[in-house]
């Protein structure tokens, strides 16, 4: 799929996981009350997201979807097209995967509605054959493009520099 056979960017680093949770009664308020928006604009950055507008540090990332999304309304990744147009990936269910080149492509995980748990473990990637161009870059943990994240309060040996 990629082009070159692939491998886990560090071996003793095979994957995180996110995790995001909420009661049933909320999820439940949730379906009731929201007015999912029938079109996306396409060229909006005002998507609500579990992680903004994003580049990743490795070349290749898989995300699987680990929980049951049989009640989750959208939760889709979407990425952005070089002329700002917003496509997304095939909705996100129980055991599927979305693969996509994580450095090249700028892209978010949109917030689902009506969920009680979403819980996703992504693997990154590199090109095995050491011969192939390595594009990984060491950034943040969370490198979002709309700034304005309290990174630096989380993750200050990241952000800042004490000379």
């Amino acid at each position: 799929m990629a082009g070159v056979e692939l491998v886990p960017i560090m071996d003793y680093e095979i994957a995180h996981v996110n995790i995001a949770m909420k009661s049933e009664d909320a999820a439940a308020n949730e379906l009731v009350s929201s007015k999912r928006r029938s079109s996306m604009s396409k060229k909006s950055d005002d998507v609500p997201a579990v992680v903004n507008w994003h580049n990743d540090s490795y070349p290749f990332v898989c995300v699987l979807m680990l929980s049951d999304t049989s009640k989750m309304i959208g939760g889709e990744t979407l990425i952005k097209t070089p002329s700002g147009d917003i496509i997304a990936a095939e909705g996100p269910a129980k055991g599927k995967a979305t693969v996509l080149q994580g450095r090249i492509l700028t892209h978010l995980a949109s917030i689902p509605i009506g969920y009680t748990e979403r819980i996703t473990s992504v693997t990154s990637y590199r090109a095995k054959d050491p011969l192939v161009t390595e594009g990984s870059v060491l950034k943040t943990v969370k490198p979002e493009v709309n700034y304005g994240s309290n990174f630096n309060v989380f993750y200050p040996e990241w952000v800042e520099r004490n000379f």
